[in-house]
């Protein structure tokens, strides 16, 4: 976690790991819950945002499920990965829970 504004009211998440043997189990979802929370009610955020990649349907559904919206992109952001190069997406979940606006 990391925040990405001056006024600390926007927050980063980086990375969402979980053992390639553990997945499917909920665990990335508990985190996530937990993250948000601690997020939300110590460090008073108002914002957080992450990036998924496009390839990473298990990642992207994980994230929804735990209230993240996909963000209207302002041009594909693309990543350098060996000898590829993926696109992410990004996501927020606001603390009111407003909608994220239409792509």
């Amino acid at each position: 976690m990391r925040f990405t504004d001056r006024d600390k009211t926007a927050l980063r998440f980086g990375f969402v790991i979980v053992d390639p043997r553990r997945r499917g189990l909920g665990i990335g979802r508990e985190m996530l819950r937990l993250a948000v929370r601690y997020a939300f009610d110590c460090l008073k955020a108002e914002a957080i945002t992450l990036g998924v990649f496009e390839n990473n349907e298990p990642a992207h559904r994980c994230y929804r499920s735990a209230g993240f919206l996909d963000m209207p992109s302002r041009g594909p952001a693309w990543y350098p990965i060996g000898n590829e190069n993926w696109k992410c997406i990004e996501m927020e979940l606001t603390k009111g829970g407003r909608s994220a606006p239409e792509p």
